[in-house]
């Protein structure tokens, strides 16, 4: 617990107060920014965010989300899919 203390007081504790509403938790996501390796969960909640914010560039984070899944089994790709189109009837 001693080597977490100072991460913990360091870096989490201040990312937590400065990301207090959706915007700067937006913000902190980077989201036009995309890594190269983002797993499931990762793209689905940024995603969320992004289409919750109405980000301008919802269309362009999922295509790219949509272009990496593709490599995936079918399954993985239709659930993608069907959760972009759930977003967008949603928000």
């Amino acid at each position: 617990m001693a080597r977490l203390t100072p991460v913990i007081q360091g870096r989490i504790i201040p990312f937590l107060n400065e990301t207090q509403d959706l915007q700067t938790v937006g913000q902190a996501m980077n989201l036009t920014d995309i890594p190269k390796i983002l797993p499931g969960g990762p793209n689905l909640r940024a995603l969320t965010v992004a289409r919750m914010l109405k980000h301008p560039d919802f269309d362009f984070i999922a295509a790219t989300y949509k272009q990496r899944v593709s490599q995936y089994p079918k399954d993985a790709q239709e659930y993608l899919d069907s959760f972009i189109q759930y977003l967008r009837q949603s928000y």
